[in-house]
């Protein structure tokens, strides 16, 4: 929260000092403080599952082969180099087309302003119609997009409950193929581990790389306005 507000309170004191010339839209100062800063608030809080949850799942493997043995290998396999890459793509899709809306609201919100600011003029000269289209057409394409994420986080969350089931299963299939017994205590312990491991992995790490990727890139927008990094030191003390 505090590096939220930070980052806010930098980009309103650097909005009042810029020129009139200045190649920075209305609509993406805006939209980089209301909705971009709001992802500090995530990344603080699943950015360090990047570095926490391979440690994790060593942990997972080692307490799943001394509970289970080594059969706990290849259902934690399948999900470590099937499911994880397929989330991590997701991922990065999500991040792609996060940073297409954001250039599509940025000029939704500058032609809206626009209109807004200059109403009597756009009155005067009858440009309703006009300006009603452009926001119309702009709306509509980030309503495309915005329904794309919506594809994309569907197939996300399908594959978070589909990953611990399958790789459960996987692990039993091999663990009885190999002459060993299912017992409850093997089995409640191995559900845990993989349940752990599934939110650690696909959710918790997903959600991680999906918000530290755009807080970066809107990092570097926020030294291309040339803020005060002391300002945000400040703010921060």
């Amino acid at each position: 929260m505090q590096y939220r507000i930070s980052a806010v309170a930098a980009i309103h004191e650097k909005a009042l000092r810029l020129k009139s010339n200045d190649s920075s839209s209305a609509g993406h100062v805006v939209n980089l403080a209301s909705n971009d800063c709001e992802r500090f608030l995530l990344a603080t809080a699943f950015g360090s599952y990047i570095i926490w949850a391979p440690l994790l799942s060593i942990v997972i493997l080692v307490l799943g082969c001394v509970g289970i043995g080594w059969s706990f290998v290849a259902g934690f396999g399948l999900l470590v180099f099937l499911f994880i890459p397929m989330q991590l793509f997701l991922s990065k899709k999500f991040s792609t087309l996060r940073s297409s809306i954001s250039m599509i609201t940025d000029k939704r919100v500058t032609l809206t302003s626009q209109a807004a600011s200059g109403v009597r003029v756009m009155k005067m000269q009858g440009w309703e119609n006009n300006f009603e289209d452009r926001i119309a057409a702009i709306r509509a394409k980030e309503t495309d997009q915005i329904q794309l994420v919506n594809w994309y986080r569907a197939r996300n969350e399908a594959l978070f409950f589909v990953a611990n089931i399958v790789s459960a299963a996987v692990i039993f299939a091999v663990h009885v193929g190999s002459g060993g017994t299912l017992t409850s205590r093997n089995v409640f312990s191995t559900l845990v581990l993989l349940n752990l491991a599934q939110i650690e992995l696909t959710k918790c790490l997903s959600l991680g790389v999906m918000v530290s990727l755009p807080c970066l890139s809107r990092g570097s927008y926020i030294v291309y306005m040339h803020i005060d990094l002391t300002t945000v030191l400040l703010l921060l003390s």
